[in-house]
């Protein structure tokens, strides 16, 4: 669950929540006095929508690897058949794990492409 602020509704803030995934004894540590942890995500609230538009740093571990978005997109943002990337980590149970997402150019199917090396 998100905070509510009382700030401008269009300005890009932290988003900090009241629930994780593993409360480990680091998590614990992240939590301010009023229960609120804070995620790193950026969000703007619009019309009453929540919306994610960033991240104040960029770091995702995995399997206790530190994986840095930014260079994962650049590696796929250049293979020929990719016009925009991005890279998110997602929380699983026992581990968190890293997605990517591409956009192909314009008559690439997915699966079709050529291969990058």
């Amino acid at each position: 669950m998100c905070r509510k602020h009382s700030r401008s509704t269009s300005s890009v803030q932290r988003l900090p929540i009241t629930d994780t995934v593993r409360a480990t004894e680091l998590t614990a540590a992240a939590i301010d006095p009023e229960g609120w942890f804070s995620t790193g995500d950026l969000a703007r609230m619009r019309d009453g929508a929540l919306r994610n538009v960033g991240r104040s740093k960029e770091l995702i571990v995995r399997s206790g690897f530190n994986v840095y978005p930014p260079e994962v997109e650049a590696v796929l943002n250049a293979h020929p058949d990719v016009t925009l990337s991005a890279v998110v980590g997602c929380a699983v149970p026992g581990n968190g794990e890293v997605a990517a997402f591409a956009q192909l150019r314009p008559g690439v199917a997915p699966g079709t492409g050529r291969g990058h090396r």
